[in-house]
């Protein structure tokens, strides 16, 4: 067929003449004609431009004549080498390139390589390059063509070319001048078929050049090589041109997406001709490192960044991941060869060179920054047309954002795998840095002009790449960048800004540089610049208190203001809610206190505090009213942060100085020595807000009764300070009254609990100026009231106080008094509304138990007072104060305080009416009333009240019957509900008439009535409930007899009514059936009909099997179920609440005989229902699969592991059936092996689980088996199981949700727990199998160092942690193994005690055999510190269980020793510290 093929071309075209070919240009004007006529003339089919198989290609180049393909050659190649204009359209021809592209297939490799080396082939590709995809910029993509061959559109203008020379600040060749003729204007489309062609043609010379790895002969392969051969100017010239074209298209290719970029992505032809390249004599690398970074640099940098912001866009999906990937890594190696791998050579110099001290810090990486100049000639033009108030453009915000990732290239691909190779190698990075720092326009040294918002973000993002990849750099570095680019010394603007983003990153990355260069021997001391911590808190303070100013400083992502959007790297975006003050706090001031304690130098931050708080506080204004202005030193989230410092930082001689020091400031004769000086008084105050400080910080019970009589100094000076009205004016009463709350609670237990002489003479005095403070208004203060943040902070020392005086004999009137005037005082009206909110909950929830001690007769309307109040909250905090404030006081031992509250719940719903905020609180209240906590009168009242208002209206009849059901959990004998017989069908017919027939309330409905009859049934005998049993049965009767006339409601009573009978029976089993057939047919009813079916119980059914066919005959008839149409009736449009019953009903009543189905159907009804309701579902699945014969058990367990879709529902279902199998072992080999074949299979799914839901389910199935299933176990399969978890716990499991990596890791700790617990005799010497698993558990708690993360599971390779509750996990599993029970270990000692003699206790017998294996896990900790570490909390929670596994290890001291002398020096340094700390904690150990 081919040859047939083949023959009609050749007679639709007969062989011309050599003169129609030298005619073409005489007879023919335009190139496509003349193209046309030279494929008839050499025999190419019409198709020819379309054919891209290559079999077919080749096929076709075998009947060409090659003579007159050579000329062809030489015809199109003398058209496309020309200067002339018809040459520039030429070029642009995409046809011309694809017969090119063809003829050179058609050549012979050494002829067709003649002709492109005459024609200087590689001069053609560079002017088709220049002339078609160059723009008028370098960078800007090139302007839409209105026509295709037009000649509108002209190359650069001279004046373009001036300024882009200069802008460089290099000069090039002439040959890098674009042609002067008039440039062909493209569409998008024909430039990319242009690109396409040229591409091909490329392609074409590469493969018989044997580039890229294709096959050629070798003195063939040379010829076409030197086609590609060049100078080094004229590579980079191509690959520049290369690179701009596959920007410019990718720039079009997102306006008009009718082709794909793939073809853009492969950089192989041209790759493979710079590799070509003629290297220069001179150059020592063979790099070209200055031609490339001249020509190439920034087009390249203009693509990377474009591939990596793009990589995610639908386009580059559509291309392939793959091929996406192999382009962003060939860019990289560009990079990484030609720009970085010199410049580091270079910097770390010759052998002799390299010896130098690698901590020396100022090296500085000349090659690399003569490389980037480009790059910085750029930026610099972009600082000058932000001069000039232009926005700069988005071309040149591309070279600002591809910086940071150049930082992480250079990262990358240092080689710092090792602590020793990073030390190395820390001198260049911190040389790129500068580098590339200089390059954004931010260098070491004081700015000349304005610095672009756009250089002081991507400085951010730069020192968020160190911190990301965990690179340290040096403090001096850090410094400078401190002093010259954050706007602290240096500001060219006339507004003075502040960087605080800059400067929080700066922190971030080096918060000690804060504390070393503050230092008195500090290198800085004599530069000029002062001490750097001084000169940044007052940076602080001064922000922070001119709110006018505020408005000008950068809330930590102000300096973006040149962008709209935060990039991805910027790792100091914050929440633009949150206010100034708190955000610099956490990102500025709390890492620098983090740091100093880190530094043992606690002490120097809190001095640092306090001159602060001296410098800027302000005295107290004689004006009570004036609210005085927070001061950022006095925020809590200090005092936080000190508490989670002090004690592991300071001695306790250290903290009691401490204290020793700040006491005596605040003494009352301190103060009144220097109460008229102003500064004097403002360091009270000072020390003040460090007391309170202090006194939240300790915690410790050694600390405190050190610090016993400095605690009650303090108690004596407060209360003096608030008592006394020349005090009063000159301190902050909010800020005493709030540290004495701290105080009380500190010295109640040493001494004041039992010394009624100190609570007289220290409590009892402030109690008093409490009550007068909080009742202080103008008619009984004079012209001085109290503000409002003072009698809160009064009110609460009240309420503290009163909380402690309870266990005192003999307060009750002292207590009485103060809880009655601070519910006094508790109003919206007295108090700003933040303070009245938070009074509010703290009474709600910690004074509760206070309430009691208020009179009995004004008890009740206090609490109905205080729920009103809690109306007046926000409805986000209303619902949880109101459930609070129930729970609260029904924990109170006061039975009294829980009936009145019961009471004042009821008496505020006769106010509720109109109030839905009070009726809000009291639903809220209502549900957590306790049966038990309350008099059987309260529960009464309340239920007769639910009583009055169900039979109303029916209005909250949900939240009604939920209070009632909570309170009918124990008799209410003379309550309405169990004296009145027909009460629950009043209740029905209303809730009918009402509309009130919801499922959950007709649950709730039928839950009360099922309990009431239940305690009345109890007491049946009773006259009062054999009253109430007659006239229910007469009802009940009534509604059997008229089925017709039943409703939900009516049909719940009679549900209620046969399951709570038990002695008394109403109505019959057969009575109950026929009147849920009368039913069922009712559309409102049919579903109901089906759950009270399901609610049949066993018993019944087993003794009457004629009622179980009886009811499986009206399901099937009322639902349409027959044997052969389970699908089709489960396929109908129902609500899944029906489709549930439904199933169960099938289930229960085994109306789908073959098990398939009903695994089918079950399988749908789970897909297809919330996720609440899938126990339901699987509960009724259980109870059908129970009865199958065990070989169709494992039949289905095999399917099931096997089906494809729907595997979460199918696990789950696999749950159940295993639940159901015998815990027998099968006395049948072939069935034995079945059994035991499940678990493998199981384990091998687990291994390779492609989802969340997947793996859950696995485990859910292996932890059953563990539990409760050991048929299904064998040694084998134990091992098969620690396999599957070592494989989850590795580098190589599968990829599952990072979301979910501390619940994946919970459920890989339970379940190695779970095999050491219950099968530890199952291991036998399998302990080699175990140890991978401890390792890698061990591991995962580890945050790696940078370019450590592959290591990791899949599944924690993202910026996700485990938690410390995960190594509490963890040390469980070790101390299970280290520590096991004496159950989990006496099989494997009787079985190992049958063949040897030994130690009789089988728990110390298994601790000894685990101390011959365990010390790899110990070596495992000590070499993971060098590739990691540890968060602190993580480390906290981990070492129980390190302590345990080293108390294990011990037993073997030869194993213990052999594993020292095999660690490395390093982690020989590591065991060291662990042994030596070990040893001061459990006392003991020979020096191992």
């Amino acid at each position: 067929m081919i040859m047939a093929a083949t023959a009609t071309v050749s007679q639709a075209h007969p062989a011309p003449s050599l003169s129609r070919l030298l005619a073409i240009n005489k007879d023919l004007t335009t190139l496509d004609d003349q193209i046309d006529q030279a494929i008839r003339i050499i025999g190419l089919p019409e198709n020819w431009e379309t054919i891209e198989d290559d079999r077919r290609r080749s096929e076709i180049i075998q009947k060409l004549v090659r003579a007159r393909a050579e000329w062809v050659l030489r015809w199109i190649l003398d058209k496309l080498k020309k200067t002339e204009d018809a040459s520039v359209h030429a070029r642009a021809n995409e046809r011309a390139w694809k017969l090119l592209d063809w003829m050179i297939g058609v050549l012979p490799t050494a002829r067709a390589a003649t002709q492109l080396r005459d024609a200087d082939f590689l001069s053609i590709l560079e002017r088709t390059l220049q002339e078609n995809f160059t723009s008028d910029t370098t960078i800007a993509p090139a302007p839409t063509a209105k026509g295709t061959y037009g000649d509108s559109t002209s190359g650069p203008s001279e004046a373009d070319q001036q300024d882009n020379k200069a802008s460089r600040k290099r000069k090039r060749s002439s040959q890098d001048t674009v042609s002067s003729g008039k440039r062909a204007a493209l569409s998008s489309d024909r430039r990319n078929g242009l690109f396409c062609g040229v591409t091909g043609v490329v392609h074409a010379i590469s493969a018989k050049a044997g580039i890229n790895g294709t096959s050629a002969e070798g003195i063939q392969v040379e010829h076409m090589k030197m086609v590609l051969r060049t100078e080094t100017a004229q590579a980079a010239r191509l690959l520049k041109g290369w690179i701009i074209a596959v920007n410019v298209l990718l720039s079009v290719f997102n306006k008009s997406a009718s082709y794909g970029v793939g073809p853009y992505l492969d950089f192989s032809p041209m790759l493979g001709i710079w590799e070509l390249r003629v290297i220069e004599t001179d150059d020592a690398f063979s790099s070209s490192a200055d031609q490339f970074s001249a020509e190439c640099l920034i087009p390249l940098l203009t693509l990377f960044n474009r591939l990596l912001v793009d990589r995610s866009s639908p386009a580059m999906l559509k291309a392939g991941d793959s091929l996406l990937r192999t382009s962003i890594e060939d860019l990289e190696k560009l990079l990484g060869r030609h720009l970085f791998s010199p410049a580091r050579y270079t910097f770390f110099g010759s052998a002799n060179a390299e010896k130098k001290d690698a901590e020396s810090s100022h090296g500085t990486a000349d090659q690399l920054r003569s490389s980037l100049e480009p790059l910085r000639a750029k930026i610099l033009q972009a600082s000058q047309i932000q001069d000039s108030s232009i926005a700069i453009p988005e071309d040149f915000m591309q070279l600002f954002d591809v910086i940071p990732r150049l930082l992480d290239l250079a990262i990358k691909l240092s080689p710092s795998r090792t602590p020793k190779t990073r030390t190395a190698e820390r001198p260049w990075i911190q040389a790129v840095f500068v580098a590339l720092a200089e390059c954004a326009d931010c260098p070491l040294e004081a700015p000349r002009y304005p610095v672009p918002l756009a250089a002081i973000e991507t400085l951010q993002k730069l020192l968020g790449v160190l911190r990301r990849h965990d690179v340290s750099i040096d403090s001096e570095v850090i410094a400078d960048m401190f002093w010259y680019h954050t706007g602290v010394k240096y500001s060219l603007i006339e507004a003075k800004d502040i960087h605080w983003s800059l400067i929080a990153a700066l922190v971030s990355a080096d918060p000690d540089t804060f504390v070393t260069a503050s230092a008195p021997s500090s290198t800085n001391a004599g530069d000029g610049r002062g001490d750097l911590t001084k000169v940044l808190f007052d940076q602080v303070s001064t922000a922070c208190r001119n709110h006018v100013r505020c408005s000008h400083i950068d809330a930590m992502d102000i300096d973006s203001g040149a962008r709209t959007e935060a990039s991805p790297e910027d790792d100091f975006a914050a929440d633009p809610e949150r206010p100034l003050h708190e955000t610099i706090l956490a990102s500025v001031v709390v890492p620098i206190m983090s740091a100093y304690a880190r530094n043992r130098d606690l002490l120097g931050f809190i001095d640092r505090w306090y001159a602060q708080l001296s410098q800027n506080a302000e005295a107290p204004s004689r004006v009570p009213l004036s609210e005085l202005i927070p001061n950022i030193w006095e925020d809590r989230i200090l005092d936080v942060k000190l508490k989670e410092l002090l004690e592991q930082s300071l001695t306790l001689t250290q903290i009691v100085g401490l204290f020793k020091i700040h006491v005596g400031a605040v003494e009352p004769d301190a103060i009144n020595a220097r109460s008229t000086d102003a500064d004097s008084l403002s360091r009270a105050h000072s020390s003040m807000v460090i007391m309170r400080a202090l006194l939240w910080s300790v915690n410790a019970d050694d600390t405190i009764a050190s610090l016993h009589s400095h605690l009650e100094s303090l108690l004596d000076s407060y209360t003096n300070l608030v008592r006394e009205e020349s005090y009063r004016k000159d301190i902050d009463l909010t800020l005493c009254w709030i540290t004495l709350c701290r105080i009380l609670p500190l010295l109640w237990p040493l001494r004041l609990c039992s010394s009624s002489e100190l609570q007289k003479k220290l409590i009892a005095p402030a109690i008093e100026q409490a009550i007068q403070d909080i009742s202080a208004t103008k008619k009984n203060r004079g012209d001085a009231p109290l503000c409002s943040s003072s009698k809160a902070a009064a009110l609460l020392f009240l309420l503290t106080a009163n909380d402690h005086l309870r266990t005192v004999p003999g307060s009750v009137e002292i207590l009485r008094e103060g809880v009655r005037k601070a519910l006094k005082a508790l109003s919206s009206s007295r108090m700003d509304r933040a303070e009245f909110d938070a009074l509010l909950e703290l009474v709600c929830f910690e004074f509760a138990p206070l309430l009691e001690h208020l009179e009995p007769d004004n008890r009740q309307g206090s609490l109905v007072k205080l729920l009103g109040k809690v109306a007046e909250l926000d409805n986000s905090v209303l619902g949880a104060v109101s459930e609070g404030f129930a729970q609260s006081v029904m924990a109170s031992p006061s039975s009294a305080l829980r009936n009145a509250f019961a009471a004042a719940i009821l008496q505020s719903a006769d106010q509720a009416e109109q109030d839905e905020s009070l009726l809000a609180v009291l639903k809220r209240a209502s549900l957590q009333l306790r049966p038990t906590a309350l008099s059987r009168e309260s529960r009464e009242a309340i239920l007769d009240r639910g009583t009055e208002s169900l039979l109303l209206n029916g209005r909250d009849a949900e939240t009604i019957l939920s209070v009632m059901k909570i309170l009918q959990e124990v008799p209410n004998a003379t309550s309405k509900l169990a004296s009145h017989g027909d009460i629950f069908f009043d209740f029905a017919k209303c809730l009918h008439s009402n509309g009130h027939e919801s499922a959950l309330v007709l649950s709730l409905f039928q839950d009360v009535m099922q309990q009431t009859l239940t305690h009345v049934y109890s007491n049946k005998d009773q006259p009062q409930n054999e009253k109430y049993l007659e006239e229910f049965r007469s009802k009940l009767v009534a509604v059997i007899k008229k089925p017709k006339r039943c409703y939900p409601s009516r049909l719940a009573i009679v549900r209620a009514a046969f399951l709570a009978q038990k002695g008394v029976i109403f109505i019959s089993v057969d009575q109950y059936v026929a009147l849920l057939n009368a039913c069922i047919a009712e559309s409102p009813l049919s579903e109901i009909c089906l759950a009270a079916f399901n609610e049949i119980p066993t018993n019944y059914l087993k003794e009457r099997e004629y009622t179980l066919a009886s009811i499986s005959s009206i399901v099937r008839r009322s639902t349409g179920l027959q044997s052969n149409n389970q699908d089709e009736v489960f396929d109908r449009k129902m609500s899944s609440e029906t489709k549930i019953q439904l199933h169960g009903a099938v289930a229960r009543y085994n109306l789908c005989p073959e098990l398939n189905t009903f695994i089918h159907i079950s399988l749908k009804v789970l897909q297809e229902t919330p996720e609440k309701d899938h126990l339901t579902v699987l509960r009724s699945a259980r109870e059908a699969l129970s009865s199958a014969a065990s070989e169709d058990k494992f039949k289905l367990a095999y399917e099931l592991l096997n089906l494809d879709d729907n595997r979460s529902a199918a696990y789950q279902l696999l749950k159940a059936l295993v639940s159901t199998l015998t815990g027998k072992a099968d006395e049948d080999n072939e069935r034995r092996q079945e059994q035991l074949a499940l678990l493998p299979t199981i384990c091998d799914r687990l291994a390779k689980s492609p989802s969340d839901a997947d793996f859950g389910g696995l485990m859910d199935i292996v932890d059953l088996v563990l539990k409760e299933k050991s048929s299904l176990l064998s040694q084998h399969n134990i091992e098969s199981l620690i396999t599957a978890l070592a494989k989850l716990s590795s580098r190589y499991s599968p990829q599952l949700s990072a979301s979910e990596a501390p619940a994946i890791y919970s459920r890989l700790c339970e379940t190695t727990r779970l095999i050491l617990l219950l099968h530890r005799s199952r291991l036998g010497g399998r302990f080699h199998l175990l140890l991978p698993l401890l390792q890698n558990l061990l591991f995962a708690l580890y945050i790696p160092h940078a370019g450590r993360q592959t290591t990791l599971p899949p599944w924690l390779r993202s910026q996700t942690h485990l938690t410390p509750n995960n190594a509490a996990q963890y040390t469980r599993v070790l101390s299970t193994l280290c520590s096991p029970t004496q159950s989990s270990v006496v099989k494997a000692h009787q079985h190992r005690s049958s063949s040897k003699s030994g130690l009789n206790d089988p728990v110390k017998a298994a601790r000894e055999y685990v101390s011959h294996y365990i010390y790899p896990l110990l070596a495992s900790f000590c070499r993971f510190q060098l590739g990691g570490r540890l968060d602190s909390g993580v480390r906290q929670k981990l070492m129980p269980g390190i302590w345990e596994v080293i108390g294990t290890a011990e037993l073997d001291k030869e194993n213990l020793q052999a594993m020292f002398s095999g660690l490395d020096r390093s982690s020989r340094e590591i065991w060291k510290g662990v042994w030596e700390e070990w040893k001061k904690m459990h006392g003991r150990g020979q020096g191992v």
